[in-house]
């Protein structure tokens, strides 16, 4: 009985070990998000966060999707 447990205690984590290679590293699966706030209009008239500076962030993550609010005006 003692041997049938030990030899099953070696089978499960010998599979374990193989299963724990065969993973990929968990940071690899993640999805990043960036968030950027912004100022709508006023890009326009604010040098100090102006729309190249949006561009430039935009350029620098290079992201592969991304979304916009808009904002309608009367």
């Amino acid at each position: 009985m003692k041997t049938w447990v030990l030899y099953m205690l070696l089978l499960m984590s010998t599979i374990s070990a193989v299963f724990a290679l065969n993973t990929k590293n968990s940071y690899e699966d993640k999805t990043s998000v960036l968030v950027v706030g912004t100022i709508q209009g006023q890009h326009a008239a604010n040098p100090k966060y102006s729309y190249q500076h949006l561009i430039q962030i935009l350029t620098t993550y290079a992201p592969a999707l991304f979304a916009l609010k808009s904002v309608l005006c009367s």
